[in-house]
């Protein structure tokens, strides 16, 4: 009898680590949302908005998102660091992978579109195309990118 019940605890707990691993992969964000994603270590208060989604005859289902509270390393900044990334085109999977739980918080005003309009232009003209790593890997990409073309200016040596 003892037996029975612990087979059947066992398979009620399966049950329901299976329902769970279910409801996880049901991601499914819809356009002005606030989502939290897997981040880069720091960065674990960042979030993301889903600006648009669509989907394009080359690429499929893209989901274009923006970043905030991001510790971007960035010589040009002020502070040396960029907080947000208005615009970032990610396939449909690869963003989902990323994403983790719809959160409750008021989508922060930010000029996204200009990026959007530059990269659907150069999409059209096959010169742009999506992400296909994780948000995390998306950001590193980016801050590789900004420290190598943006270092700063050595001041002038003197000569004596």
């Amino acid at each position: 009898m003892i037996r029975r019940f612990l087979t059947f605890l066992a398979v009620l707990g399966l049950a329901s680590v299976i329902h769970a691993a279910e409801d996880e992969t049901k991601i499914d964000p819809k356009e002005g949302e606030c989502w939290s994603y897997t981040t880069r270590p720091g960065e674990e208060e960042s979030f993301a908005v889903i600006r648009k989604i669509e989907t394009l005859p080359k690429v499929g289902e893209v989901i274009h998102i923006s970043l905030f509270g991001l510790k971007v390393k960035n010589p040009a900044a002020k502070d040396g660091f960029t907080a947000e990334v208005g615009h970032i085109p990610m396939s449909g999977a690869s963003a989902r992978a990323s994403l983790k739980k719809k959160l409750d918080k008021k989508v922060p005003d930010f000029e996204w579109e200009e990026g959007y309009r530059q990269w659907r232009k150069s999409y059209e003209s096959s010169q742009g195309g999506v992400f296909t790593k994780s948000i995390a890997e998306c950001i590193g990409f980016i801050e590789d990118v900004v420290t190598k073309t943006r270092q700063p200016k050595e001041a002038p040596k003197e000569e004596k």
